[in-house]
């Protein structure tokens, strides 16, 4: 092999090196970026959840609320409840 050839076939090592380096700084800055999404997804789905888990919390008890009104006995109208407790202690 001659000067200029093994000078030749160094440069195109040298230059497919380069061009490796940059190919593995790039996927290594879409790695990054990709990992980062992954956690910003992470993060809101456990807000998400919260949230959920919060609302189904207050639904239950609206719900128990809702069956506890149905539950009381209906009173007449203009009648009030503290008409309703002195009318049933007086003899």
């Amino acid at each position: 092999m001659t000067a200029t050839a093994a000078r030749a076939a160094r440069d195109l090592s040298a230059a497919r090196l380069d061009e490796q380096r940059r190919e593995t700084r790039a996927a290594r800055e879409l790695l990054a970026a990709t990992a980062a999404e992954a956690e910003a997804v992470h993060y809101e789905r456990r807000a998400r959840g919260a949230q959920w888990r919060g609302s189904l919390l207050a639904l239950q008890r609206r719900d128990e609320a809702l069956k506890a009104r149905k539950a009381l006995p209906s009173m007449p109208s203009g009648v009030s409840c503290s008409h309703m407790l002195v009318s049933r202690f007086r003899p």
